[in-house]
């Protein structure tokens, strides 16, 4: 009977035995390694953003302060920053740039309430902020941000007093005038 394809045979080789897989075992070896990183990847998996789906608010409640707001301040001598946030009805996205600190991203709107100005939102990356507006007018609104552990303590958290310092506190910010109101 021959051996089987994951024996391992004896070969005399130079006064001194040494062992080497047969040639089917080292196919079987092959093959089953290739299935195996086969098996382990595969197409890439969904985004948090693409798994998370956006609550349904109440469409009668539009964002009350669409449009680009921009707000320059300095951080230490020479050092300005711009931060911005551009405004859509389903999106907010932010911006900040300066020597010291930059930042990018998007937050898909989950909720946004009339009552408070709040609106809820997370980034590609699974994080969740809540954002407070107050002070509105065509030129100008008053934002306070903060970065939550999750979609329901973004719900629960109350609006922030006027004189609060967490998380940089509340900012005025200018209407862009060369943009125009996203949708």
């Amino acid at each position: 009977m021959r051996a089987l394809a994951s024996t391992v045979v004896a070969h005399r080789h130079r006064g001194h035995f040494e062992r080497r897989w047969n040639r089917p075992s080292r196919r079987a070896l092959g093959i089953a390694l290739l299935s195996a990183i086969l098996a382990t990847c595969g197409p890439p998996s969904e985004t948090l953003v693409d798994s998370v789906e956006p609550i349904e608010d109440d469409d009668e409640d539009p964002i009350s302060f669409l449009g680009t707001w921009t707000r320059e301040f300095d951080v230490g001598p020479g050092n300005t920053h711009i931060a911005t946030y551009v405004v859509a009805s389903d999106r907010i996205h932010y911006t900040l740039t300066g020597d010291v600190g930059n930042a990018d991203y998007i937050m898909i709107r989950h909720a946004f309430s009339r009552t408070d100005n709040r609106f809820v939102g997370h980034s590609k990356d699974g994080e969740y902020y809540v954002l407070f507006a107050r002070d509105i007018s065509d030129r100008n609104v008053t934002i306070y941000k903060q970065k939550v552990d999750g979609l329901t303590a973004a719900l629960e958290l109350a609006m922030p007093p006027n004189d609060t310092t967490e998380n940089h506190g509340w900012n005025s910010y200018e209407k862009s005038q060369d943009a125009s109101a996203p949708e």
